[in-house]
């Protein structure tokens, strides 16, 4: 079943990561294998130039020893999809309120929402290239 393959599947990693050594030389250049110290110092320098990312603490019970307790991985929010927002500029996006749009427009055309439901994006402006994101030159992230 599948429950009884997942779990063998977890043993086995419990396992291979018991038997296997933390490394201590570096094999990255011939295996792309970090040392822990890499991987914390590669992880620093990435939290300094990219501020979506950032270390986290992860569960207690499931700390890494050969990590700083409150650098156990990274992760990144808040990062725009490209793609993402090219789909969302040139296709036509429907909010759930499907019925007549008009019927609940105000005086001031916002609808009973206030403005803040989108009911439609159109082609237009957006798809040309009109973006408004910020872009970070590489070059001046790494200080060079």
């Amino acid at each position: 079943s599948t429950v009884t393959a997942t779990m063998a599947a977890a043993w086995l990693r419990s396992a291979r990561e018991y038997l296997t050594p933390v490394r201590t030389q570096s094999a990255f250049v011939e295996r792309g294998l970090l040392t822990p110290e890499e991987f914390v110092m590669a992880g620093d320098q990435l939290v300094q130039a990219c501020p979506t990312w950032r270390w986290e603490a992860g569960d207690p019970t499931k700390l890494k020893s050969c990590l700083p307790p409150d650098k156990q991985y990274l992760v990144t929010r808040s990062v725009p999809s490209y793609a993402r927002v090219r789909q969302l500029e040139t296709q036509q996006v429907r909010g759930k309120d499907d019925g007549d749009a008009a019927a609940g427009d105000d005086a001031a055309g916002a609808g009973a929402d206030g403005g803040w439901f989108v009911t439609d994006v159109e082609d237009g402006a957006a798809a040309a290239g009109d973006h408004d994101f910020e872009t970070i030159d590489t070059a001046d992230a790494a200080g060079t």
